[in-house]
């Protein structure tokens, strides 16, 4: 490795050549004081080389560190055949030094003579990061609180689980996964198989064990989804548990100071918000109280002055109570005379301001005043294809926006009526001797009253239906199977109970087609009844042997 390739290779970290630049090729022996490794065995002890290799020590990565000590070798600085142990021992002083409470230790005078950069100062005198794991903050008593609230009665059955995927196993205990997050953000198999056999004290632990495992699993898979940005890709439930993660108070694998566990905590900062003592109650203002502040006189309203502007009788006026009385929704809104009214006609002036809108279940136009009292409407047809409102004690009627169609209630279409199916045609069969008598005296007596004959029931079905029914239940069919080679046969089975097979014939050199006609023969025969059961066989074999 060449200079420039080193130096490419080390951009990540620039503050390392500027150390060896200044270390590199000095002419000084490092004292013990400044390189505490030198006591170490297996390191030669050739130059500076140790001096800036401690700062390259407190941060730079591994890597970058063996690149160096390669390079070092290069030069001839650092044996060639000691270069691997070289690097087990850096390896180990790393650790040693990380796992130390007071971290690495410079001189104080170790800066001035090398003349390092800021940058690298500021690196030296950062005090040593871990990474602080989240942990189990909940018990078997919590976990058995969650379980209890989210309705779990019995262990889950392996069957429920076992064949869901991860995302499945999400969506379906997204609320327990959720609970249980609340009570602690990393929960382990542990925890969670006893709170169960706390709740479940009949189940066994091989039940509970592989649901507990299922569960952490999930909770795993989506805490590897929380790099995602939007989780718009994720499934819903995923994404849920997800943000939820996210928004626990930081990172689970977040750095912590050594410093911060030693230093007290810090003081919470001043709230924004003022004391209670220094704001002053909120009160409300009058309506008399509003006036006289903008220097005007406060008007005095009745109740029924709106009635008297409008000169309307008090049979035309409602008044709407704030009562529990509902209208249900399949109760038709009554008519206008049937509507229950008040009379709020009184003296005293007053506005006869008002609000005109349509109301939609009484189908008509209405007046609201600030009184509380409703004027309703007559709509009539209008020649514009809208209708006209036509209040009481005015002459002229008021042009609305609601179309004439809406005056009718719109009726529901009636239900299709199927056709029934035409019913099937059989001879008529010939008529008894007590049915010709009783046709014949019904003819007469429609001729005799003037009246025209009308067909018998008994004209129109047959004599023998029950008959015919009968026979055709009774009658047997029958189905043709077909064996392939080696067996190479043909065999009849009943379609009805007991759904036996009859027999099988066949032989080999005859071909298929000639054992299906003698087949079909030997079926029609007994579906007509020309043939019983027990001779069927043998009349197959018969003319299978004449082929």
């Amino acid at each position: 490795m060449d200079d420039m390739n080193f130096k490419n290779f080390s951009a990540n970290a620039p503050f390392l050549l500027t150390a060896i630049d200044h270390n590199m090729y000095l002419n000084t022996t490092p004292s013990a004081e400044l390189s505490p490794w030198t006591a170490m065995p297996g390191w030669k002890i050739e130059n500076t080389f140790f001096d800036w290799m401690h700062i390259v020590l407190l941060g730079i990565a591994r890597d970058v560190v063996a690149a160096a000590i390669k390079l070092m070798a290069m030069r001839g600085v650092i044996s060639m055949t000691n270069l691997r142990l070289e690097l087990k021992s850096l390896t180990a002083w790393i650790k040693k030094e990380r796992k130390s409470e007071t971290g690495c230790s410079i001189p104080a005078d170790y800066a001035m003579r090398v003349q390092l950069p800021p940058a690298v100062l500021f690196w030296l005198q950062r005090p040593p990061v871990e990474m602080a794991r989240a942990r189990n903050e909940a018990s078997a008593k919590d976990i058995k609180k969650v379980l209890k609230g989210n309705g779990f009665a019995d262990a889950p059955k392996p069957d429920q689980y076992m064949n869901l995927s991860l995302d499945e196993v999400v969506a379906e205990y997204k609320v327990l996964i959720l609970d249980v997050l609340k009570e602690t953000s990393r929960p382990t198999v542990k925890v969670l198989l006893a709170g169960c056999m706390s709740l479940f004290p009949e189940s066994s632990r091989e039940l509970c064990k592989p649901w507990c495992e299922k569960l952490v699993n999930a909770v795993c898979h989506c805490r590897s989804k929380r790099s995602c940005t939007s989780g718009k890709k994720l499934p819903p439930a995923v994404r849920e548990v997800v943000m939820f993660l996210k928004g626990m108070g930081g990172s689970v694998a977040r750095e912590v100071s050594r410093s911060s566990f030693s230093s007290s905590a810090s003081k919470p900062a001043a709230s924004p918000r003022p004391s209670p003592s220094s704001v002053a109650p909120a009160t409300r203002s009058s309506k008399e109280q509003i006036f006289t502040q903008y220097g005007l006189e406060a008007p005095v309203s009745d109740p029924g002055a709106e009635v008297e502007e409008t000169g309307l009788s008090p049979a035309h006026v409602q008044e709407v109570f704030s009562s529990q009385e509902v209208m249900s929704p399949t109760q038709e809104a009554p008519p206008t005379a049937a509507l229950p009214v008040e009379d709020k006609t009184s003296g005293g002036d007053g506005s006869a301001e008002y609000q005109e809108y349509f109301d939609s279940a009484r189908l008509c136009m209405v007046r609201a005043y600030p009184s509380g009292a409703l004027v309703m409407a007559t709509m009539q047809k209008g020649e514009d294809g809208f209708q006209k409102a036509l209040f009481p004690g005015s002459a002229e009627a008021v042009s609305t926006e609601i179309p004439n169609l809406r005056i009718q209630r719109m009726k529901r279409p009636a239900a299709r009526v199927m056709k029934k199916p035409a019913a099937k045609k059989r001879p008529a069969a010939a008529p008894t001797t007590a049915s010709a008598s009783a046709s014949s005296a019904s003819l007469e007596e429609n001729e005799d009253s003037g009246m025209e004959p009308q067909p018998s029931v008994a004209e129109e079905q047959p004599e023998n239906v029950a008959a015919a029914q009968q026979d055709r239940v009774g009658r047997r069919t029958y189905t043709i199977m077909y064996y392939k080679a080696p067996r190479h046969k043909k065999a009849i089975r009943q379609k009805q109970a007991p759904f036996s097979q009859l027999f099988q014939f066949g032989r080999k050199g005859v071909p298929v087609w000639q054992m299906d006609r003698i087949a079909k023969a030997c079926v029609q025969k007994l579906e007509s009844g020309e043939l019983e059961e027990a001779d069927a066989e043998d009349w197959c074999k018969s003319r299978l042997a004449q082929v």
